[in-house]
């Protein structure tokens, strides 16, 4: 019996690491595969990666076995002939994983906002990849000259959420945006800054000047696609996105990050958010509800006896600021390759 019972919940374990697929468009995977790759390319053991492979293993075990009897149905649950005290281990198990869920409200205009942004951001393990890099970096590295580097993982870890910002609040939540009386960049502005106070504490150990620089880059970089693109992500999960947008961040952020130009990367971020598709007073596109979402709920159920019009389908237009952004990472690239060649000028006189 016991074995049948294991056999079942293994199963069902094996099915759920399917949803960890996500991962391979990850920018923290795709560096720790990068470093695979160069040690593969010069013949040596890719030992620089074990303990990155480890953490990334470790924080998609648990989800993966918590809950085990929740993803057998409740049906077949109570057919099994089992004895009070296997009842009772398996309720042991029956808990599903939950993040901060008796938080607050943050004592600030729109502070609730805030809050639903942050126990979102804690039921993402990009969040807790990158806390416990902070931790284990400062416990496990004594000399400070690994902190920038490391502070500089911990942001890289929380870098591939901000491309899908809005992946998680689902339906109800881009209905809730389009009530709220906020300007776009004022929505934009409470989901980084529930992101960036969690960048803050996972390189508060280590050094915050790298870190931050890096994370306000990554959020100028990612600010398109967040706005434009539609990443579906799930809870518990390690997010997923696009390659381009990834590479362009660790590029960029990389650069300002190791130099720690930490006003620039500001300036960066705050061009990106006051940019007039962002800070005009109707809500950015990408959170726009469309006609087939708000059939679906209630104040349309109620009003179903009314024959709604239909309306000639439009063009879609090119998307708007993709010329920019474009323009601005070329500018970005080139200043970059300018000031690494004039530092590598100063060192070699």
């Amino acid at each position: 019996m016991l074995r049948a019972l294991a056999t079942a919940l293994l199963k069902s374990v094996r099915r759920d690491f399917a949803g960890f697929a996500s991962i391979r468009t990850n920018n923290f995977f795709l560096f720790v595969a990068l470093l695979i790759y160069g040690a593969m390319e010069s013949g040596v053991a890719p030992i620089a990666s074990y303990p990155f492979l480890f953490a990334l293993a470790v924080l998609m075990v648990f989800p993966a076995f918590s809950a085990l009897t929740n993803k057998i149905p409740r049906v077949r649950r109570q057919l099994w002939p089992l004895n009070p005290a296997l009842r009772a281990a398996l309720l042991a198990f029956a808990g599903k994983p939950r993040a901060l869920p008796h938080l607050p409200a943050i004592p600030v205009r729109f502070g609730g906002l805030l809050a639903n942004n942050l126990r979102q951001l804690f039921s993402l393990l990009d969040t807790w990849l990158a806390l416990a890099i902070g931790i284990v970096g400062r416990l496990a590295h004594p000399d400070p000259a690994a902190y920038p580097v490391l502070s500089l993982l911990a942001a890289l870890a929380l870098s591939t959420s901000v491309q899908s910002p809005f992946a998680l609040d689902g339906d109800s939540g881009l209905t809730r945006y389009r009530l709220l009386p906020m300007r776009g960049w004022q929505i934009l502005l409470a989901k980084d800054a529930a992101w960036l106070a969690i960048l803050l504490l996972a390189v508060l150990p280590l050094a915050v000047v790298p870190g931050l620089t890096f994370g306000l880059t990554s959020l100028a970089v990612a600010r398109y696609p967040a706005l434009r693109l539609h990443l579906p992500q799930e809870r518990w999960r390690f997010t997923s996105g696009r390659v381009l947008w990834g590479v362009s961040q660790c590029i960029l952020a990389g650069m300002l990050g190791f130099a720690g130009a930490l006003l620039p990367s500001l300036a960066l971020y705050v061009l990106s958010l006051l940019a007039p598709p962002v800070s005009s007073p109707r809500i950015p596109p990408r959170l726009r509800v469309s006609a087939s979402k708000l059939s679906r709920s209630c104040y349309h159920r109620l009003m179903a006896k009314f024959k709604p019009v239909r309306m000639k389908p439009k063009s879609a237009g090119p998307p708007q600021g993709a010329v920019g952004c474009v323009v601005l990472i070329l500018l970005l690239l080139v200043g970059g390759m300018l000031f690494l060649y004039l530092v590598m000028r100063s060192h070699a006189t």
